[in-house]
């Protein structure tokens, strides 16, 4: 912990205006399809019937993957061609019938017809072999936009809207000064402006002007995809969820670890060198510390001891001086006392007598 907080120590975020933090996509996206389920009346008809808008119920038994074809049998006053799976209810007046799956539906004008969870009206009088049909709308979808920094150059001033058609299997409506980039499966392909149409490709990503989206699912004829600037930025916030993100994306060290983890390594391996560095340093110290000291006990010269010896010096030197005088003046006393000196001359010259004698003495013969 402690080398963690010592690397980490000097490490400070400061923010001074939160407003000014991008944190919202400056373009937004959104899509118009027709309804979950069209319907329609057969081009041929010859009859006068009539079919309504379909109603989808808020718990549908199980959404259409084909058109349904309903052909009226005038002869029986039925109808068939409803999906064999689910049974269908006839509501009229007040009355509701169950027919069973896979028979035929007997025609009441003005009744509701209910299968599937999807739910319309016949009406007026249609002719044997009249048809209509039900079918799946749009669903299409488009995802949030991103702009990248050309963008800045040219932001969007009025929405785009992008139309599709399903005669061509192409979208549309591109700005005629904007190239168009349509990139699939991580191959692109451009298209040079104007560009009038660009084929459709479930989930590729469409890139012109600085930005970038994607365009799903399967479309109707007719439905639209419309990209414009946000103008308030209300409850968008994109790019502070991708920025959120980095922690966890693996774009560090050639995508095998993230940001997060490798600031965490840089700041545990600066701060485990600098605590090594620290223990070194107060090592080193002590170590020095010891030389010095061992340098000073052979060679080092004691103040203290040395002013001792150098007092002592100098009281020797004044007691010798001291010594030095009493002995002048002892000989000047004696000198001045003849009766001394000449008893003394007396006693030397017989000493220097007696010593000649004994030499005589001693000599041979």
């Amino acid at each position: 912990i402690q080398p963690t907080a010592n690397g980490a120590n000097d490490f400070s975020t400061t923010m001074t205006d939160p407003a000014q933090i991008a944190a919202a996509a400056p373009i937004v996206t959104s899509t118009v399809s027709d309804p979950p389920v069209m319907t329609a009346a057969g081009t041929g008809n010859t009859g006068t019937g009539t079919i309504s808008t379909a109603d989808i119920g808020t718990n549908p038994v199980s959404p259409f993957t084909a058109p349904v074809t309903l052909t009226y049998n005038s002869g029986a006053n039925t109808f068939t061609g409803f999906p064999a799976s689910q049974p269908v209810t006839v509501t009229s007046n007040g009355t509701t019938t169950t027919f069973a799956a896979g028979t035929p539906v007997t025609y009441t004008a003005g009744a509701s017809y209910s299968v599937e969870g999807v739910s319309f009206t016949l009406n007026g009088v249609p002719a044997n072999n009249d048809t209509f049909t039900l079918s799946t709308g749009g669903t299409g979808t488009i995802s949030a936009g991103s702009v990248d920094a050309s963008y800045l150059s040219s932001p969007l001033t009025s929405p785009v809207t992008l139309t599709y058609s399903s005669a061509t299997n192409s979208l549309s409506g591109f700005p005629a000064a904007d190239s168009v980039t349509v990139t699939n499966n991580g191959v692109s392909t451009p298209y040079s402006a104007p560009v009038s149409s660009v084929p459709y490709t479930a989930g590729a990503t469409l890139t012109f002007g600085g930005m970038s989206f994607a365009i799903g699912g399967t479309p109707v004829n007719g439905d639209t995809f419309t990209v414009g600037p946000n103008v308030s930025g209300t409850g968008d916030g994109r790019n502070a969820v991708l920025m959120a993100g980095l922690q966890s994306s693996k774009g560090m060290m050639n995508g095998t670890s993230t940001f997060q983890n490798v600031y965490s390594l840089m700041t545990s391996t600066v701060a485990s060198k600098t605590s090594e560095l620290q223990v070194t340093s107060t090592s080193e110290s002590n170590t020095l510390t010891q030389m010095q000291n061992a340098q000073q006990s052979v060679s080092g010269v004691n103040l203290d001891e040395e002013a001792t010896n150098l007092l002592q010096y100098q009281q020797a030197y004044q007691a010798a001086g001291k010594l030095m005088q009493v002995a002048s003046q002892l000989f000047s006393t004696l000198l001045a006392r003849p009766g001394v000196c000449g008893q003394r001359r007396l006693l030397e010259e017989e000493g220097a007598r007696v010593r000649q004698q004994d030499h005589l003495a001693a000599l041979p013969g």
